[in-house]
């Protein structure tokens, strides 16, 4: 029978390493006090940091029509899901950038799941695990928990050992990604980019540290919000944005050719999910402290702007726990 493991934030505080707890502490007070949302003006260019599977290519087509429409067109727009060249936010620099730097995250567990479901069922991901032992020919559940099995087996560091076709079918490695993402800078030696593991533990104060400077935090769970807050840094806000007159058959989703979720795992059992904790144990935290930062955001571009963009409240927390949503509105 499914469980749902529920998991406050005061355990998840303490499942990361002792060591951490004195970092981690007034880092996170400072996320929950700081709202970094700043006007465009000033900046020459938006980067956009991919993520894989947090529905990229919907914030590229949506963010591309709300550079058209505002009159920051001369702002260039890049996104990729290369290492980000974060260096400038590894410091205390004040420095003045002229990047608003971009990033979207989305529950670790259903991040975890999306990423299994795009190297088994999309032609990038065929071609990627070909010649490996990628578990293709199992069914997707059962196949699912092999491939997890695997992951954890592996380890959370590279090994000069094994090549990427072993390690992780060379396709991506769902081991805490959305936190590579924001320190793999300062691991240059990282063999194969942020999609595969780096050769030593991630630097987890570093990316809450990084989490808190960039100018931009949006929420995939929220695209619509998340969206609209970023288009309150660009110009007018698009018809889906005011509650008072919003358009939903106008805000662009894009989806991958992957089957819905629900047909494929209608239960994930207890071990996979304590498997799921294990390996997202840094991305859980860092998604509660990207939604506490969102959250923060987006009142105070509402104040700002007199106009209500969340509909309905969003909650104080998060609840973060081992499931998936089973059958989300959109996969991607």
């Amino acid at each position: 029978m499914y469980s749902t493991l529920r998991i406050n934030f005061q355990e998840m505080h303490a499942l990361v390493r002792p060591s951490w707890s004195s970092v981690i502490g007034p880092l996170l007070i400072a996320l929950c006090l700081i709202s970094s949302l700043s006007q465009l003006h000033g900046y020459t260019n938006l980067n956009h940091i991919h993520i894989p599977k947090t529905a990229g290519y919907t914030i590229m087509d949506v963010v591309s029509k709300l550079i058209e429409l505002s009159d920051q067109k001369s702002l260039r727009f890049a996104s990729s899901e290369k290492c980000p060249s974060l260096s400038k936010f590894y410091t205390n620099s004040t420095k003045q950038t002229m990047v608003l730097w971009a990033i979207f995250f989305r529950r670790p567990a259903d991040h975890v799941i999306s990423q299994f479901m795009q190297c088994k069922h999309t032609p990038w991901g065929e071609h990627a695990t070909e010649m490996t032992n990628f578990p293709r020919d199992l069914p997707d559940l059962e196949g699912f928990e092999n491939w997890l099995d695997h992951m954890v087996q592996m380890g959370r560091t590279s090994r000069p050992d094994v090549s990427l076709k072993v390690a992780d079918y060379n396709c991506y490695n769902p081991n805490d990604m959305q936190t590579r993402y924001l320190v793999c800078a300062s691991m240059p030696m990282m063999k194969g980019g942020p999609h595969h593991l780096p050769p030593r533990e991630l630097p987890f104060p570093l990316a809450l540290h990084v989490l808190k400077h960039l100018p931009f935090v949006g929420i995939m769970e929220y695209m619509r919000e998340s969206l609209c807050l970023l288009a309150s840094m660009i110009g007018p806000l698009p018809n889906y944005c005011p509650c008072e007159r919003k358009d939903d058959a106008s805000f662009p989703y894009r989806v991958h050719n992957i089957p819905r979720y629900n047909t494929s795992f209608p239960l994930l059992s207890e071990r996979s999910q304590a498997q799921m904790l294990r390996i997202t144990e840094m991305d859980r935290i860092l998604y509660h402290s990207a939604y506490h930062r969102f959250r923060l955001d987006l009142m105070a571009a509402e104040e700002r702007l007199g106009v209500n963009i969340t509909c309905q409240p969003l909650p104080a927390d998060v609840t973060l726990s081992g499931e998936t949503s089973i059958h989300p509105a959109k996969n991607s």
